[in-house]
C-alpha cells in the first residue's frame, strides 16, 4: 500500500517529488495515469477499440477471437485518432492489459478462467498465512473478490467515464480492492478468535518459511497489477508458473527453508577423529570377546569327556 501510494503521489501535479519524471526509467512511473498524451493515451484509444471488438460480435464475445489474432482482427474497429500517434499500417497485436488480451483472446470464458487462476493463488496463499480456515472466512474472500471485481471493472469505469474503455484496468484493481479488504477484515477477526494452534488443520509454517511465502505471493500480486499496464512476455510468465508451483509446494510441505537447514548444518558438523573411530572399533571388539565365552559355555558343558562330568552323588 506504500508503494501504490507513491505511485499516485508521485502522479500527481505540482509535487516536490515532480521533476523525478524528467528521469530516465524511473519517469515513466510519473505518467502511469496520464490518458491524454503520451503512451497513456495511446493504450486508451486501443482499449476503445477493443471494447468495439467485444461488442461487435456476441459470440466472440463469449469465445474470442482466438490466440495471437487480434493484430488480424483489431482493423476494422481501429480508432482514427490513433493514427496521430502511431503509423496507420501499425496494428496493435496487443492490449497493453491482460484482462483485454484474455477477453479478445480466449473470451469471457477464458477471462474468468484468468481470474480464477490469480484468485486461487491469493486463495491458497491466504489460507496457508493462517487467514482463511473457517466457512465464513472462505465466503468473504469470495464476496469481496467478486464484488471488487464487479464493480472495479464495470460500475466504477461506466459511473466515470460513461463507458467500459477502463474496465481492463477496474477490474484488476477491483480484485485487488477486495483481497486486501479481506486481509484488513481477516486481521481483525483473528484478533477476537482464539489461538491459532487450537485450530483445526495442519501445523502452522515456520517463520522462515512464512516468510518465503509473504514474499512469492506478493511478486505473483506484483505481476498481476504490471501486466494490466503493459504486456506480458516469456520471461515474465516464466517467472509468475516458477513463483506459483513454489508456492503450492511450500504451503503443501513439499519443499522448505528448514529442510535445507537442516541438511547445511549437517554438512557442517566437524567429521569424527579417526583416533575416536578406533577406539570405538576397540570397544566394540571387546564387548564381542567378553560375550563369547558365554555363548559357549553351554556347548562346552554338551562337549566334556566323561572323567570331566560331575560325578553322580546318588548312591
Amino acid at each position: 500500500m506504500l508503494v501504490a501510494g507513491f505511485l499516485v503521489y508521485f502522479n500527481l501535479p505540482g509535487t516536490p517529488v515532480g521533476n523525478l519524471r524528467d528521469l530516465p526509467y524511473v519517469g515513466r512511473l510519473g505518467r502511469v495515469f496520464e490518458t491524454e498524451s503520451g503512451t497513456g493515451k495511446v493504450r486508451v484509444l486501443i482499449w476503445e477499440g477493443a471494447v468495439e471488438m467485444l461488442k461487435a460480435n456476441p459470440l466472440r464475445t463469449l469465445i474470442g477471437y482466438g490466440p495471437e489474432a487480434m493484430y488480424m482482427a483489431y482493423n476494422p474497429f481501429y480508432p482514427p485518432d490513433l493514427a496521430h500517434y502511431e503509423a496507420r499500417n501499425a496494428s496493435p497485436d496487443r492490449s497493453h492489459n491482460e484482462t483485454f488480451d484474455a477477453l479478445i483472446m480466449t473470451g469471457v470464458a477464458g477471462c474468468i478462467v484468468y481470474m480464477l487462476l490469480f484468485g486461487s493463488i491469493f486463495y491458497y496463499g491466504l489460507t496457508w498465512f493462517g487467514l482463511i480456515h473457517s466457512p465464513t472466512q472462505k465466503l468473504l474472500f469470495l464476496i469481496l473478490g467478486v464484488s471488487g471485481s464487479l464493480l472495479g471493472g464495470f460500475v466504477v469505469p461506466y459511473a466515470l467515464d460513461g463507458g467500459l474503455r477502463f474496465m481492463g484496468v477496474g477490474l484488476p484493481t477491483g480484485f485487488m480492492a477486495g483481497v486486501f479488504l479481506y486481509v484488513i477484515v481477516s486481521s481483525i477477526m483473528r484478533m477476537t478468535e482464539r489461538a491459532p494452534s487450537d485450530r483445526e488443520g495442519s501445523a502452522p509454517l515456520s517463520m522462515a518459511n512464512l516468510l518465503l511465502l509473504v514474499a512469492l505471493v506478493g511478486a505473483v500480486a506484483g505481476h498481476f497489477i504490471e501486466i494490466n499496464f503493459g504486456i506480458a512476455i516469456a520471461s515474465t510468465r516464466t517467472y509468475f508458473w516458477i513463483y506459483a508451483a513454489t508456492i503450492v509446494a511450500l504451503g503443501q510441505r513439499l519443499v522448505g527453508l528448514d529442510a535445507a537447514e537442516t541438511v547445511s548444518v549437517a554438512q557442517q558438523a566437524p567429521a569424527a577423529h579417526p583416533s575416536d573411530e578406533r577406539r570405538a572399533q576397540a570397544r566394540h571388539k571387546g564387548k564381542r570377546r567378553d560375550s563369547r565365552p558365554a555363548a559357549h559355555a553351554p556347548q562346552a558343558a554338551r562337549g566334556a569327556t566323561p572323567a570331566q562330568r560331575p560325578r553322580d552323588s546318588r548312591p
